[in-house]
């Protein structure tokens, strides 16, 4: 399996590049990522996805159709064994030659002394430079020069929108947003749930209140996939606001601007916490 992109890679599909005149097929395991796949190469690039929002990564059989989808892509970009360990099966057991991880892609590239937990936030494309690690591995397996989907001036007007909210706190339904905090030097807020978004013991849930009024969190953050009854009995107990955010991008279409839009509406959803 290959995790990184050298650029020997690109003679993988350098016969299929030049003999098709169809776009490349990546398949992305989540829609985040196809967006990225689809900002990256724009025209050239048919991207699509396996999961939607509602489907764990972590159990569960895959279809015959998704099977079947990966098979025939000239790229398969995925989270990894870890995150999805049946796609990584799945990739094993059909031989695919071409596949990206993407938390390999970017462990890579980050300094040891990086603040986010690895090991249980899987949301890498909350940040704008590892959309851009991303990209740019994607673009090497196209044959392109590597260039940013998120360019130095888009980064810069985001971190001038969200400075002002840098110590600012809020709860989340789970541990989700380390990325983004990182990203943009924002509190990594107060998690509802564990990583897995396993509810949290009762004891945990007196220690989240005692937190919430402690460190002043100005609302709670919920998901659409996400049954709402426990952060409805914290924010009632709190007298917090319920906000919704979708890191999941439900209702982004998939355009060659798809992802630089999915930032903007994610932190259009943060910001109104503070409102």
């Amino acid at each position: 399996m290959l995790v990184f992109v050298p650029i020997t890679l690109n003679a993988a599909l350098s016969d299929a590049t030049e003999t098709q005149a169809a776009p490349l097929s990546v398949v992305a395991s989540i829609k985040p990522l196809a967006l990225i796949a689809k900002a990256a190469l724009g025209s050239r690039v048919e991207a699509t996805y396996l999961k939607g929002i509602n489907q764990s990564p972590h159990s569960g059989n895959l279809s015959v159709s998704v099977l079947q989808a990966m098979n025939g892509a000239d790229i398969v970009l995925y989270m990894g064994d870890e995150f999805e360990p049946q796609i990584g099966k799945a990739i094993k057991n059909l031989g695919i030659p071409v596949v990206i991880d993407a938390t390999a892609v970017i462990a890579s590239a980050q300094s040891h002394t990086a603040s986010v937990d690895k090991r249980n936030d899987a949301h890498v494309w909350l940040s704008p430079q590892n959309a851009n690690l991303l990209a740019n591995a994607l673009q090497m397996l196209g044959g392109e020069k590597p260039k940013q989907i998120i360019t130095d001036e888009q980064l810069a007007i985001f971190h001038r929108e969200l400075q002002p909210l840098s110590d600012q706190v809020y709860i989340t339904h789970h541990d989700m947003m380390g990325y983004f905090a990182e990203a943009f030097g924002l509190d990594f807020g107060i998690a509802l749930r564990d990583s897995g978004g396993k509810v949290q013991g009762a004891k945990s849930q007196h220690q989240l209140r005692i937190l919430g009024r402690q460190q002043t969190a100005r609302c709670v953050f919920v998901e659409p996939q996400y049954k709402h009854k426990d952060a409805q009995v914290l924010a009632s107990a709190l007298d917090l606001p319920l906000r919704e955010i979708d890191p999941m991008a439900g209702e982004q279409e998939l355009t060659a601007n798809g992802y630089y839009h999915f930032l903007v509406t994610f932190i259009g959803q943060f910001t109104a916490c503070f409102e």
